[in-house]
C-alpha cells in the first residue's frame, strides 16, 4: 500500500509504470448522454491511450453496474425484470464504446460470477478484520406498497439546498449525501404516497475506524484538482461514521452469512443484498481479476507479468487512476480506500482522483424528462466522431461545470480543426504531391531547424505532463498551438514563392513542415484516434499507430526521409453550417 506522504512527492511516473485506468461504472438502466462521456469516459480513454503510447502497461477497465436500485426501478416501469432491463442496455453500451472509440482492456458487468465472488470475498475480510458491524436501524418503509423502500425509491426535499425532487441518500441537484431520516417530506417514487421509518436490520462498514489512516492518507495529495481534495478533507473534517452497505432487496449480490462468525450472522439476510455503492466499486479489482484470467495459457501461466493483475494491484510502482463525475466522489476518495485498506492494506490505494464536474446542454442539466437530452450516436452520425471527440475534450469540466453550446461546438470544429490543423496538413501535402522535385530524397542532409524541433521535443513534455496530471483541456490547447507554429511556420517560409529560386530552400520548409504534421500525428492520437489514422494512411505508412508496452512511441523523431505521401490526399475534417446547424438544432 503506498501512501506517497512525501511533501516533496508529485505525479512521476517512470516509463514503465503500471496504470490502472478505472472509469465509473454506468448504471445500465437507460441510454447514456454526452454528459456522461464527458464525466468519464472520454477523459479515461484519452489518458489510458497517452500511457500506451508512453510504453506503459495499462489496464483500463470499467463495466455496466447491473445492480441497484436504478435498474429495478427501470424494471418497474417497462414493466420487465431486472435480468431484462441488463441484456436491453449492456450491448448497447458496448455498441457506443466501439463508437466513440474508447479502448478498454475490458469492459464487463457486474453479474459475473468472478465479480460476485471477489465481492463477497471482500466483505468476509472486511468483517474478519473487524470493519463490519450489524445493526438494527429505521429504514423508509410505505404502507401502501407493503415493503421498505431503497433510495431511489423515495423522494423529498433536499435538506442542503431546498430541491423537491431529491433522492433520499444523494442531492442530484446540490451533489449533497442525505443521511437517512433527514431527507423533508420522504414519500413512495412509486405511488406518491408518504413513507415512514421501521426498524430492519443491517450490515454496516465501520467507516469512522478509517478516520486517521483515511486522513493521512489525503494529508499530502497536493497534485489531486484543489476543489477535490479540499471537498475530501471537508468529508474528514465532519467526522466519519458507519454506512450501511446492505438493503431489502432481491436484485443485486447475495450476503455471505455463512462465511462469517456467529456473532455477525444476520436473520433474513437472504432477502437482502449488497448496496450498490459497495458492490460497484470492487469492480474495479474484479475487472482486472478477470481480464487477467482471459490471457492466461491451458497451464494456467501468463505469458508477460503485465498480463497478471498482480502487476497493477501488489506493485509499488503502479499508479491507479479513477475517471468519475463529481457525485461519486465520496465512494471513490473515502469509502473505496478504506473498503481497500480493511480488507488487504497490501493493495495500492487510489493515486488521482480524475473527478469531473458536470457537462450541462446550453446551460441546462441533462433531463430525460424535461426533452434535455443530446446522445453521442446522435452526434457522430451528425457531425463525425473527431468533432465529438474534439469538442468535448476542449469543454472537459474538469475545475468546474461546463457547457455544450452548438455555435461553440461549430467554431471549434471550423476555427481548430478545420481552419488551424486541418488546413495546415492539407496545404503542406497537397504543394508536397504537387511537387515531386521536392522529393526530400534528393537533399537527404536535411536537419530539421533547430526551432522547430525545439517546438516539437517542448510539446511533447508539456503535454505529456499535462495529461499525467489530468489537465486534458489544456493538453489540447497546447498541441493546437504546435499546430499554429506549423501554419505560421509555413506561411513565413513561403515555399511556393521560394521555389522559384530555390528548389533546396522550398524542401527543407516543407520538410520542416512534415516533421511538424508526423509528430502532431502522434500528439493528437489519444484525442483524434480516427482522424490520425486516416492522417497515417495519407503519410503512406504500412501500419497504423499502435502502442506496444516497453517501446515509447511518444516522442519527438524528425521527418523519414525515404517516406512517401499517399497519391489521394483529402481534407481530414468538414467544415460546418453554422447558420444550418443552429436552426437544425433549434428543432
Amino acid at each position: 500500500m503506498s501512501y506517497d506522504n512525501n511533501p516533496e512527492t508529485q505525479i512521476n511516473l517512470s516509463d514503465n509504470t503500471p496504470i490502472l485506468v478505472a472509469v465509473a461504472w454506468p448504471y445500465v438502466n437507460g441510454d447514456i448522454h454526452v454528459g456522461h462521456i464527458a464525466g468519464c469516459f472520454l477523459s479515461a480513454d484519452i489518458f489510458a491511450r497517452y500511457n500506451r503510447l508512453k510504453g506503459r502497461p495499462v489496464l483500463m477497465v470499467s463495466g455496466s453496474d447491473c445492480h441497484g436500485t436504478p435498474i429495478t426501478v427501470a424494471a418497474d416501469k417497462e414493466k420487465v425484470t431486472p435480468q431484462e432491463i441488463v441484456d436491453k442496455y449492456h450491448p448497447k453500451v458496448l455498441n457506443l464504446i466501439k463508437t466513440l472509440e474508447i479502448e478498454y482492456e475490458l469492459y464487463t458487468k457486474t453479474t459475473t460470477e468472478n465479480h460476485y465472488k471477489i465481492t463477497q470475498d471482500l466483505f468476509v475480510a472486511l468483517a474478519k478484520n473487524g470493519y463490519i458491524s450489524k445493526k438494527v436501524t429505521p429504514q423508509y418503509y410505505s404502507e401502501k406498497d407493503n415493503k421498505f423502500l431503497p433510495d431511489r425509491y423515495v423522494e423529498g426535499t433536499c435538506p442542503f439546498c431546498g430541491f423537491e425532487d431529491s433522492r433520499s441518500d444523494q442531492c442530484d441537484k446540490c451533489s449533497s449525501v442525505i443521511e437517512e431520516g433527514k431527507l423533508i417530506k420522504p414519500r413512495s417514487k412509486n405511488t406518491g404516497s408518504p413513507v415512514e421509518f421501521k426498524d430492519t436490520e443491517h450490515y454496516f462498514l465501520d467507516l469512522d475506524k478509517f478516520q486517521l489512516e483515511l486522513e493521512n492518507f489525503v494529508e499530502n495529495k497536493s497534485y489531486w484538482r484543489e476543489w477535490v481534495l479540499a471537498e475530501t478533507k471537508g468529508w474528514l473534517k465532519r467526522g466519519l461514521y458507519e454506512r450501511s452497505i446492505t438493503r431489502d432487496l432481491d436484485w443485486g449480490i447475495p450476503i455471505p452469512t455463512d462465511r462469517l462468525p456467529d456473532e455477525l450472522k444476520l436473520d433474513g439476510a437472504e432477502n437482502k443484498r449488497f448496496y450498490v455503492w459497495f458492490d460497484a466499486v470492487i469492480g474495479y479489482l474484479s475487472a482486472s481479476v478477470e481480464w487477467s484470467d482471459m490471457h492466461k495459457d491451458n497451464d494456467g501461466n501468463l505469458p508477460k507479468p503485465w498480463l497478471d493483475w498482480k502487476h497493477y494491484w501488489y506493485n509499488e510502482d503502479a499508479r491507479h487512476y479513477y475517471f468519475m463525475g463529481k457525485d461519486n466522489l465520496f465512494f471513490h476518495t473515502i469509502s473505496w480506500p478504506a473498503m481497500l485498506i480493511g480488507s488487504d492494506k497490501n493493495k495500492q490505494l487510489p493515486f488521482y482522483p480524475a473527478i469531473n464536474n458536470f457537462l450541462n446542454l446550453e446551460g441546462d442539466k441533462f433531463s430525460k424528462s424535461r426533452g434535455v437530452v443530446l446522445y453521442p450516436e446522435y452526434v457522430v452520425e451528425n457531425y463525425g466522431i473527431d468533432s465529438l471527440r474534439y469538442y468535448l475534450a476542449k469543454v472537459m469540466p474538469e475545475n468546474q461545470d461546463a457547457d455544450w453550446i452548438w455555435k461553440d461546438f461549430v467554431a471549434a470544429n471550423n476555427n481548430e480543426l478545420v481552419a488551424n490543423f486541418g488546413n495546415f496538413v492539407f496545404r503542406v501535402l497537397s504543394f508536397y504531391k504537387a511537387h515531386p522535385e521536392l522529393d526530400p530524397t534528393k537533399h537527404i542532409l536535411f536537419a530539421v531547424d533547430n526551432t522547430v524541433q525545439q517546438e516539437i521535443k517542448e510539446t511533447f513534455y508539456e503535454v505529456g505532463r499535462l495529461i499525467e496530471e489530468c489537465k486534458l483541456a489544456e493538453a489540447l490547447q497546447r498541441i493546437m498551438k504546435l499546430s499554429s507554429f506549423g501554419n505560421k511556420y509555413f506561411n513565413d517560409n513561403e515555399p511556393w514563392k521560394v521555389i522559384k529560386t530555390s528548389e533546396m530552400a522550398a524542401s527543407e520548409a516543407i520538410y520542416n513542415c512534415l516533421t511538424i504534421i508526423d509528430n502532431l500525428r502522434i500528439l493528437l492520437h489519444p484525442i483524434l484516434p480516427s482522424a490520425m489514422n486516416k492522417l497515417t494512411r495519407m503519410l503512406d505508412y504500412t501500419d497504423l499507430i499502435v502502442p506496444e508496452v516497453e517501446i515509447n512511441k511518444w516522442e519527438y523523431k524528425p521527418w523519414n526521409h525515404e517516406q512517401k505521401i499517399e497519391e489521394f490526399i483529402e481534407p481530414l475534417f468538414k467544415k460546418f453550417d453554422e447558420k444550418e446547424v443552429l436552426e437544425k438544432e433549434k428543432k
